[in-house]
């Protein structure tokens, strides 16, 4: 048993990866607004980097590291699924782990088949607040390991197609910064260019518009996708028009 200094009444949980914790964040926040929130919200520590962004939710009180929970494997979430019991215990908890493989987008997914059931469910997005002003064109992106060398290719040439019509387009990497930093700097974009790793859940969640380029085929599977938005994986002709139209709005 650990200790923990509840303010709300209410916790949510989710034991992990960063996307997937970024995917359970609309269900928390539906929590939330059913409850009278905000609520508090509980990770295993390995991922214990992205609670400042997460405190940083209107809906969030405080995000934290369980005390004693910790990954032993990893499949459907990072096991094991429920925290250890806290005291004193919050009135109600509720852990949004998904326990089965995904036949659905993730963020409905974890909506609909985590223990948190309370009744048809109206995800409210986006889900995630940051910063939101930019001084000039600005062009985030980010990219997991995978494939890199070819990522990259496609932003050079990304970027080489845009950058003779849109002269002063800033282009900010975002994949070495710190959670908030990085959402902050979404938020101001015009666009997100990267592969479908929790970066372009972030982005999807700040409502930033996303250009996808992934090199890895499992990614590109229905569980993976954001139903809300458009998130197109295009040639580098198409995807560097669709950036300038967005920077000449």
């Amino acid at each position: 048993m650990v200790w923990v200094s509840a303010v709300t009444d209410v916790l949510c949980t989710f034991s992990g990866k960063y996307g997937d914790i970024l995917w359970s964040l609309p269900t928390a926040k539906y929590i939330a607004d059913v409850t009278g929130g905000p609520v508090d919200f509980g990770i295993m520590r390995p991922w214990l980097s992205i609670c400042p962004l997460i405190e940083t939710q209107p809906y969030i009180d405080k995000c934290f590291p369980v005390p004693g929970w910790f990954p032993e494997h990893e499949r459907f979430g990072a096991q094991p699924w429920e925290s250890p019991r806290m005291s004193p215990p919050y009135p109600v908890t509720y852990n949004l782990t998904y326990r089965k493989m995904p036949d659905a987008p993730l963020i409905d997914f974890i909506a609909y088949e985590s223990n948190a059931r309370l009744g048809n469910q109206q995800l409210s997005l986006p889900f995630l607040n940051a910063e939101d002003t930019a001084e000039h064109p600005t062009v985030t992106w980010g990219f997991g390991q995978h494939g890199w060398s070819q990522k990259m290719r496609f932003r050079d040439d990304v970027a080489a197609a845009v950058e003779p019509v849109i002269h002063n387009v800033k282009w900010v990497r975002v994949d070495k910064l710190p959670w908030y930093n990085a959402a902050r700097e979404i938020s101001r974009a015009h666009a997100f260019l990267g592969c479908k790793s929790a970066l372009h859940v972030v982005a999807h969640g700040v409502g930033t518009p996303v250009f996808l380029v992934e090199t890895a085929d499992w990614r590109l599977d229905e569980v993976f996708s954001y139903p809300y938005a458009d998130e197109p994986c295009l040639s580098v002709e198409d995807t560097a028009k669709r950036i300038i139209e967005l920077v000449a709005l």
